[in-house]
Formats: C-alpha cells, structure tokens, sequence
C-alpha cells in the first residue's frame, strides 16, 4: 500500500490502493482498481464547494447511494462470516392491526431475545428427553442478526391502509431445531416464519437487500432509531489492502473462483470484482 501527502487541508500521510480482498468466512472476494484509490475515502470537508459545482440534491443523492452500498457489503459480510447451512431465518410479523411505532414494538423484540437465550442456554444443559438433542451438542451461544422494515403502505387493492404498514422483523440466528409452535410461544405478539438456510450467499443477499432499502417513509418512522439488531461479538471480516500480503494469501489458500464483473462505480470508475470459494 502506498502513502501520497494529504492536500485537503490535513498534513497527514493516508494510504492508496489498487487491490483489495475482504475474507468473510469461507468467502474471499477481491477488488481490483484501474488506480490508486484513497483508504478510508470521504468526501472532502468543503462541502460548500461540491454543492455550488453539482448542486445539493445532486449530492445527497451521491452519498446516499454511496452509503448504501457500503451498508449493503458489511451486511452480506456478517451474514458470510457467522452464518450458515443449517441456520435459520425468521420473520416476526405481528397479528395486532396497529403496530408502526418502534416505541411499542422494540420492547417486544427485545423481550423475544431474551426469551430464546434463556430456552437455547435450557436446551443445550439440560437437553430433555424426546428432543432432537444432537442438535444441541455444539451449540455455544446465542448469535443473531436482525433487520427491521415496514409492510407497505398500500394493500393489494392499491389503496392506503387506515393505519398504514406494520413493523416486522427478518432475523437471521445460529438456532438449532426448534419447534415452530414454540418460537410463536417465546414471540408471543402475532406470527414466526421460519426458513432454514442452505446457501448463505442468497441470504446475505436477501439481508442486504432488506436492510439498505432506501425508502423516504421508512426514513421518517425510523427518526434516527436503529435498523439493524445483532448479538455481541460476532466475527469481522478480514480486509488486506498490502498487494504482497494479497499476493502471499492467495497463493497460501486453495480458491475455486465462483463469479467474476467488471462493476461501475460513478462516472468512470470500473472496478473488477471476484469472489471466491475458500477451500482450505
């Protein structure tokens, strides 16, 4: 990585790049840039300046975007590097008709975690009988990643809700079996639909999907209030930007290529993107 003179008014050093690979448990994904990008870049301070040449709007608009795909990557590294076949998807739907406000409908949500910690820690020490106890075996603790949204405004007649969409919750945890029956006891609020993984790359997909959607009345609900819910100490993904650390990884590891593009990024900027299979 090199280090170029900081011109935007710091007399700092900051760190350039042309490669880049984020290791997410068994997925290796590597950027390859057409020059030397800025670690860590932001916008330039004077932003007086850039709305005078592109105009406000404009602007918002490029950092919202900007900041939804970066929202969209960590999400799908998170789901890859602490998820998978064998976990479960849930969504928590409430079956009360007015439930929009996350004043009232957090609180719940939170007692439900702690309600399926105090079961899981029940069932891995005591594992009871006619329960499917090899499930239990390995399991440590309790880890989670959850995501809240809205249903729509507007029923399938096309017509406004009287009291608009309710809050619902996707959540993706590392929950052995557990009886359906049982989850909607521990929810106690309305409905549990539960998926079980097989391919954790769709469900980082379908996580980042839900939670960078980039809505307007959503944005207004939220009123600065968290979106995204997950346990203590899950894993990060690894990031290299050194090309002689890169080049000594990949040579190091066995790596069966799934998918490879060329992405645009802004006017100019193509980026080339592969992501791999890590085999050992």
């Amino acid at each position: 990585m090199k280090k170029v003179r900081c011109y935007d008014g710091g007399h700092g050093l900051l760190l350039t790049y042309r490669k880049k690979v984020i290791v997410s448990g068994d997925v290796v994904e590597l950027f390859t840039y057409p020059y030397d990008v800025r670690r860590g870049y932001n916008l330039p301070q004077n932003i007086a300046d850039l709305q005078r040449a592109y105009g406000e709007n404009e602007l918002t608009k490029d950092r919202s975007e900007y900041s939804t795909l970066r929202a969209q990557q960590r999400m799908r590294n998170l789901v890859n590097c602490n998820f998978g076949p064998g976990d479960k998807m849930l969504t928590l739907t409430f079956a009360s008709k007015v439930m929009q406000y996350l004043d009232d409908t957090n609180p719940i949500f939170h007692a439900f975690i702690r309600k399926l910690k105090a079961y899981c820690a029940e069932m891995r020490d005591a594992r009871p009988r006619g329960a499917p106890v090899f499930s239990w075996r390995n399991f440590d603790k309790l880890k989670y990643l959850a995501v809240v949204e809205w249903q729509n405004d507007i029923d399938h007649n096309k017509k406004s809700k009287q009291y608009g969409g309710n809050v619902h919750y996707h959540i993706i945890l590392n929950i052995p079996f557990i009886d359906q029956k049982k989850l909607m006891e521990l929810w106690g609020a309305g409905f549990v639909f539960v998926k079980r993984i097989s391919d954790k790359r769709n469900v980082g997909a379908y996580f980042a999907k839900h939670g960078t959607k980039h809505d307007v009345m959503e944005e207004k609900k939220l009123k600065g209030r968290k979106k995204f819910f997950s346990s203590k100490g899950l894993m990060k993904p690894v990031e290299l930007y050194e090309e002689q650390e890169i080049y000594e990884y990949l040579d190091r590891h066995s790596l069966l290529k799934e998918f490879e593009k060329d992405v645009k990024s802004g006017d100019d900027l193509v980026v080339n993107y592969k992501q791999f299979k890590l085999l050992n």
